[in-house]
């Protein structure tokens, strides 16, 4: 459609503020008319068009998620689709996460996930939650594991999957309520994947089920539940560090990126303050 309206020239120069607004110009409604800001804005789910006028306006950039539901509103294809995505600074639909792409998004956020004090990880929502990045609370946490060094520096192919069902890291061996953890970990996985990620995505899961058994055996078992009744809720995370012999208590929570929801936060929040303060301190000892 964009060949019909720009030269390749032209393409280069436009906002994508303006694009969108072309765009939803082209859109005829049932009514005969062109859809108006309101009209988009209803179909995606606003209740005013003051955030799309924004946009249009390119007073502010649109989410990676936001542009999405805009295209699908707008029954634009995949190339016109991908196109938005560019001029925003994101990768296209269906195109794998490559590490420019996660550092630029990192560069975004990082400020924001150092003032947390507790241990926050940032994952891949496919690909088997692969690790792009832990605040420096969490990098005093990874201390538990014998190769954190390694970890901390380079966290390129390493997935939270395998932090959790293996025993490479050190980690599972130090789950105390490991079968409650698992089932919360694995029912979260499953409604996150239902409800944020194609089939494509979703299949990837499925290859991977013979490399992580204990995941494999409750995942299998959540297709035999009442799925309405699964929600997406915190994980509880009791856990041994043993270098100090000492329990703490962590409730986990999982949010979507904002900026793009194919990405999580892991915030690992600690039941007991005082304890978990008196841990890092004698941690960063180590």
């Amino acid at each position: 459609m964009l060949n019909n309206i720009y030269t390749n020239e032209d393409l280069k120069k436009v906002k994508i503020g303006k694009l969108i607004k072309d765009f939803r110009l082209r859109k005829i409604g049932d009514n005969g008319r062109h859809w108006s800001q309101l009209d988009l804005a209803n179909a995606i789910g606003w209740e005013n068009p003051s955030t799309l006028s924004r946009i249009e306006n390119s007073q502010i950039k649109p989410y990676r998620d936001t542009i999405l539901k805009i295209s699908k509103c707008l029954d634009l294809n995949n190339e016109d689709t991908n196109t938005l995505l560019k001029k925003a600074g994101y990768s296209e639909y269906g195109e794998r996460i490559v590490p420019s792409y996660t550092e630029r998004l990192i560069d975004r956020i990082k400020n924001e996930l150092e003032l947390y004090d507790f241990p926050v990880m940032v994952n891949t929502i496919n690909n088997l939650e692969e690790i792009i990045y832990i605040n420096s609370a969490n990098a005093i946490f990874f201390t538990e594991y014998e190769n954190h060094k390694s970890l901390i520096k380079d966290l390129n192919g390493i997935s939270f999957f395998d932090i959790i069902f293996t025993d490479d890291f050190g980690f599972k061996k130090n789950i105390l309520n490991y079968e409650e953890f698992i089932y919360s970990f694995t029912s979260n996985i499953y409604m996150m994947y239902a409800n944020f990620t194609n089939e494509e995505e979703s299949l990837n899961i499925n290859k991977n089920l013979d490399k992580y058994k204990d995941f494999k055996d409750v995942w299998k078992s959540i297709f035999n539940k009442d799925h309405n009744s699964l929600k997406i809720k915190g994980i509880p995370l009791e856990y041994n560090i043993s270098k100090l012999n000492k329990k703490i208590r962590f409730l986990i929570l999982t949010f979507p990126i904002y900026i793009d929801t194919r990405f999580l936060s892991e915030h690992f929040v600690p039941t007991d303050k005082k304890l978990y303060s008196e841990i890092l301190n004698e941690l960063a000892l180590f």
